[in-house]
């Protein structure tokens, strides 16, 4: 039998003792939730059972391993929240497969998984090493698989396939708080991310409350696939977010005419940390998409770097419409831009234009070692570009890249655009702007532009060699 602690708090009413609240069980060590097991559901461990996380004192670390394949008899949403009370320490909880088993958790609602308020939860979907067991799925139209709102901090979501088919909502959700403080230093790492039967609009979605702005969440090696708008959308109140390592693609055609990667949607609380990732592979039956792989606002007082990514868009699909690689949207933003490779390719009829990167703005902007390779050719009258500035202004120092069209001044393809003006070679783009004195204009000979595309420069070409320039902090 566990152990109790006991609690008397009288609650008093004129002069007289009404309630007497006592006996919290204690909890910790090793539980195991299926049928026949110390709690027969996942909610019984969670809320319900008396001895459950909500209403024990917590005296040590609590694991709770998950024995069966499924669990049919939940009541959902599966609320994980703050316990009775913590004694000796700030215990932790871990939900995770037992080894040999690989679950699947599925129900209809608004969320499965509900962290409300909840610190230091692990969610471990690998029942051994790093592999992905544990599935967790919401068939709700308007569903979650995973939510975090109200102050729920330091958790991790890791080695899970979360899937969701909500329109106009996201597989996982960072979002508002009623608490003191938002939603802050969660990581989902390694987790597939993607759509159940029909698509979702977007896999993640973060928008937190003023004056509780969600700070400090990392997103990770994860696969974000199949959603139909965007892969990760950063929306409002959020700040010093990091979205590193991640594959943004679509593997299967989806019916949308937008479609972005990650878009920040409004200018963030925080610095914002883009690197590492790929972003692929949009595909469509939607009449002249229009494709961003980075769609930024950036903030005037806080640093969004994007860094180290791969993109391409149109290499393995082609499609009509107009494509960026990046797109800035914010004046005074600031914003750096380093170390990047995007691929534009395809062709297209009619007036649709593609850009490397689309500066719309008078931001801060420095913009070096990057490999811009457009070779999106056009039969009718839109152009391609490598870099576009509808903006002269603010600034931009742009130097020690590979600005490459393969025909400049023919097929649509131009170097860039300046002072309301094409610029057809990399000369032209020179004389126009005063910028890249010290870049390029060649093949950088990625290793493959057709399917499987990779952007890694071939081992055997010298192309961009020693034209980088270090300095740059990444």
């Amino acid at each position: 039998m566990p152990s109790k602690k006991f609690q008397l708090i009288p609650i008093v009413l004129f002069g007289l003792i009404t309630v007497t609240f006592s006996e919290l069980q204690t909890l910790s060590g090793i539980k195991h939730i299926g049928i026949g097991k110390d709690y027969q559901t996942i909610d019984s461990a969670l809320t319900k059972h008396p001895n459950s996380w909500k209403n024990s004192v917590i005296t040590g670390n609590v694991t709770f391993f998950l024995d069966d394949a499924t669990y049919p008899n939940e009541t959902y949403p599966l609320v994980c929240t703050i316990p009775g009370g913590y004694s000796g320490g700030d215990w932790t909880l871990l939900i995770k497969p037992n080894p040999g088993v690989t679950p699947t958790i599925e129900g209809s609602d608004t969320v499965i998984f509900d962290l409300r308020g909840i610190n230091r939860l692990t969610i471990d979907g690998a029942a051994s090493g790093s592999n992905k067991d544990l599935t967790i799925s919401n068939t709700h139209p308007a569903g979650r698989a995973i939510r975090l709102i109200n102050g729920a901090s330091y958790n991790t979501i890791k080695n899970c396939i979360l899937k969701g088919v909500a329109t106009g909502a996201s597989v996982v959700e960072i979002g508002t708080s009623t608490a003191a403080t938002g939603n802050s230093y969660n990581t989902f790492d390694n987790c597939d991310v993607k759509q159940g039967a029909t698509p979702t609009y977007y896999g993640f979605w973060l928008s937190g409350t003023s004056g509780r702005n969600n700070e400090n969440n990392t997103i990770s090696r994860c696969n974000i696939y199949d959603f139909s708008l965007t892969g990760i959308y950063l929306s409002s109140n959020t700040g010093n977010t990091t979205i590193t390592e991640c594959d943004i693609y679509t593997a299967t055609q989806k019916t949308s005419t937008t479609m972005y990667g990650i878009w920040v949607g409004s200018a963030p609380l925080g610095p914002v940390n883009i690197t590492r990732n790929k972003i692929r592979d949009f595909w469509t039956s939607g009449a002249n998409p229009i494709f961003r792989g980075l769609n930024l606002n950036a903030s005037a007082t806080n640093l969004t770097t994007v860094a180290n990514n791969f993109i391409w868009l149109n290499a393995t699909n082609n499609h009509s419409g107009t494509h960026s690689g990046i797109h800035v949207s914010t004046a005074n933003g600031l914003i750096n831009i380093y170390h990047n490779s995007i691929y534009i390719g395809g062709t297209v009829a009619g007036t649709y234009p593609s850009y490397g990167v689309y500066r719309a703005s008078a931001d801060i902007m420095n913009f070096k070692n990057n490999i811009i390779f457009n070779n999106r050719t056009s039969t009718g009258t839109g152009l391609q570009y490598c870099f576009y500035a509808v903006s002269t202004g603010g600034t931009l120092n742009s130097n020690y890249n590979d600005l490459y069209v393969p025909t400049p001044g023919e097929n649509g393809q131009r170097v860039g655009y300046w002072n309301a003006a094409p610029r057809a070679t990399l000369a032209d783009w020179r004389a126009a702007s005063g910028k890249d004195t010290n870049s390029i204009s060649l093949n950088p000979d990625f290793q493959s532009i057709t399917s499987p595309v990779d952007l890694h420069i071939l081992a055997t070409s010298n192309t961009v060699d020693g034209k980088a320039i270090i300095g740059t902090g990444i």
